[in-house]
């Protein structure tokens, strides 16, 4: 029997859910979870992308978080395996997950479920206890359902793309933050702003 990898002690895991890493014009991203890294928190990181870039931030070689790539809808197949195991273990979780994004009718959210299978399907393997994303759309729909079906705390940063550039509706973004533990913004201008939606 193989040992599953655990973290060097017993603090719980936080989790980052990321649109795509590592990406160079993203290093705070990096510098933070080394931040993290520094003060004794454990990581793992789960990637929406892998990245296609090859340059990176020279910083890397520190980061001591492993990286699990989800797969993508062209592997959908693949995702669907983890549905069965994740609605065994988590239920009722699983159930008002599934039963929100069929609500909403959208073959993207559908998706996003998926992949928040595989997310909560590694939950125990990697002793997570909270999910954390950059960015509110796609990675932070993953950990809004991740945290939806495993019952599992979830917070997101909030960028200027995400307050005033992206096509993200006013209302999904007021659900994920309703939802969320807390919320992270770089200025009072757009704390205010996002309290508004």
């Amino acid at each position: 029997m193989t040992e599953e990898p655990q973290p060097p002690h017993d603090r719980k895991t936080v989790a980052y859910i990321l649109r795509k890493f590592p990406v160079l014009s993203e290093t705070f991203i990096l510098n933070e979870i080394l931040a993290l890294e520094a003060r004794g928190i454990p990581v793992h990181i789960f990637s929406l992308e892998r990245p296609n870039d090859p340059r990176f931030h020279e910083n890397l070689p520190r980061l001591k978080a492993s990286i699990s790539y989800i797969p993508d809808l062209s592997e959908a197949s693949d995702l669907e395996k983890y549905r069965p195991r994740v609605a065994r273990r988590y239920g009722d979780g699983f159930k008002t997950a599934e039963t929100y994004a069929e609500r909403h009718e959208s073959p993207s959210l559908a998706h996003r479920l998926l992949q928040s299978c595989y997310v909560a399907d590694q939950v125990r393997r990697y002793r997570i206890g909270h999910f954390h994303a950059h960015f509110a759309t796609r990675a932070t729909t993953v950990a809004f359902f991740a945290s939806m079906v495993t019952g599992l705390p979830y917070s997101f940063t909030a960028h200027a793309m995400d307050i005033f550039k992206t096509h993200l509706s006013s209302r999904a973004l007021a659900r994920k933050m309703e939802h969320a533990r807390f919320v992270v913004t770089i200025s009072d201008y757009n704390r205010r702003l996002l309290e508004e939606i």
